[in-house]
């Protein structure tokens, strides 16, 4: 079994930049050390690394499917609600796991509105680790479903309260 070695030249807050960024801005390159060559008197000889670079890596199959469903549900929900392209059109940042969620979510159109409609919650999705913030993308889902919203949606605080209170 040979060891494998995945470091990053890019500083903490590079990497950590990276992933809100939108896949459309994701690119990879990938360098691989080789073992040193065997000279003909016995020397060892540096090898120079196999350098692979993504940087025109595409979005799967699957996350192309899940933006043409979410876009046909978009189109969908600006019938109720006209304001839509104004609310989400906003520079919010947001996880990938975040963005992700809403687009698998079958009223992701409703969660965009919602947390474009109280950045401040938005916002507090940032503060939490990716994969907990997907996760209460799931739970604001639910709860738009069965129509429980915060009594003040800009604060994150009163809405899990709330949240608690309507017994999940």
């Amino acid at each position: 079994m040979r060891n494998v070695q995945i470091t990053s030249n890019d500083a903490e807050i590079d990497q950590r930049l990276a992933e809100l960024q939108p896949y459309v801005e994701t690119g990879l390159t990938v360098s691989v050390s080789q073992p040193g060559r065997r000279t003909k008197d016995g020397g060892t000889e540096h090898s120079k690394p196999v350098v692979e670079d993504y940087s025109q890596a595409v979005p799967g199959e699957e996350l192309r499917e899940d933006v043409s469903i979410y876009n046909r549900k978009v189109e969908e929900f600006k019938k109720e609600c006209p304001d839509f392209d104004a609310v989400v059109g906003q520079d919010l940042p947001i996880f990938l796991s975040v963005r992700n969620a809403i687009l698998k979510m079958p009223n992701g159109p409703q969660i965009a509105h919602f947390l474009g409609s109280y950045p401040k919650l938005a916002a507090a999705l940032c503060n939490l680790h990716p994969l907990e913030a997907a996760r209460h993308v799931q739970e604001i889902s639910d709860d738009l479903a069965r129509g429980i919203l915060p009594i003040d949606g800009d604060n994150y605080q009163a809405w899990k309260l709330a949240r608690e209170r309507n017994g999940k």
